[in-house]
């Protein structure tokens, strides 16, 4: 079913990724390796905290966690999300938050972000983190056939599922994302020398001018401060990733997420990957940028809802 409807250039060049895509103080308290929003019906997986957030339905429901009167589709299938550079499952509180009494919702850390421990190597790529995923979600998660939520470099490894094992995934959810992302050297050499000072960049220009100081300073308290190579190692893969001439090889049903002002993958990277991509569905949500999922977090979970519902 197909629907209507980067940070490019920005900062003196900080970042320029591809232009031609189109033609091919809270009470101390011991860390958590997950975040539990502060509402009935997020709980912990096991009796040991586990590095990802899990949300079902609420705590004193006597209906099994998936029951829902959404779309049959919806019900049988779980839904992953993935993170982007530098974050952490933190990220997608919004979303845990509103959907999670519907759905079966799990955010989970890469390898090396919020409380994961990290197991792979200093340089890998969104394939590697892929494979990673996997492993979770059929080994640690043991779920079947999830729908797959990725922003940005999330995006790349949803994308990368979906290819090497679609049989495995029933759908995507693609937000501020694309089909092929180039860092400018100056920002991976800022990430590598100093990841701090590049983190904070990276996160305040993921929001539209206009947008309150406190959504990308909770952004950052919601990175749960990364590794020192994390960012580096994270915008590498996105620089090397590139699955353009794939893209048909998708038939999944998919959602693709864009805000207006997306400055790290534009608008344009989202309607390539709708262009190519058969089963897919295009929104594109007015004034918000890279992080339009927490910007304008309403009308994103507004977009997921209709969407499963639709299917």
């Amino acid at each position: 079913m197909r629907g209507c409807g980067g940070l490019g250039p920005v900062l003196g060049g900080v970042l320029d990724f591809p232009q031609d895509e189109d033609k091919h103080k809270a009470p101390h308290r011991p860390p958590r390796p997950y975040y539990l929003p502060p509402r009935q019906g997020v709980v912990p997986t096991h009796a040991t905290p586990q590095p990802y957030l899990k949300c079902i339905a609420p705590c004193d429901s006597p209906a099994p966690p998936i029951q829902t009167s959404k779309g049959a589709f919806a019900m049988k299938h779980p839904i992953v999300f993935i993170h982007g550079s530098g974050d952490s499952a933190r990220i997608w509180r919004l979303q845990i938050e509103q959907l999670g009494s519907a759905y079966a919702l799990y955010a989970v850390d890469l390898p090396g972000h919020g409380q994961r421990p990290d197991a792979l190597p200093a340089q890998v790529t969104a394939h590697d983190y892929a494979e990673a995923v996997y492993a979770v979600i059929q080994n640690e998660l043991q779920l079947s056939t999830p729908i797959i939520v990725g922003h940005s470099l999330g995006g790349a490894i949803a994308l990368s599922l979906a290819l090497e094992h679609g049989a495995d995934v029933a759908g995507l959810i693609l937000i501020g994302t694309g089909a092929r992302i180039r860092v400018h050297p100056s920002l991976l050499e800022a990430a590598r020398a100093t990841p701090e000072a590049a983190r904070h960049q990276l996160v305040e220009m993921g929001f539209t001018v206009n947008a309150a100081p406190a959504l990308a300073q909770a952004a950052l308290i919601e990175q749960v401060t990364p590794p020192a190579n994390a960012l580096y190692r994270d915008l590498t893969a996105c620089n090397v990733f590139d699955c353009m001439s794939r893209l048909p090889e998708i038939s999944l049903p998919t959602l693709i997420i864009c805000g207006t002002d997306d400055r790290a993958t534009p608008v344009k990277y989202s309607q390539y990957l709708h262009d190519h991509i058969a089963a897919s569905t295009l929104r594109i949500i007015p004034n918000a940028g890279h992080y339009v999922f927490r910007e304008q977090a309403e009308a994103v979970n507004q977009a997921i809802e209709e969407w499963l519902q639709h299917l």
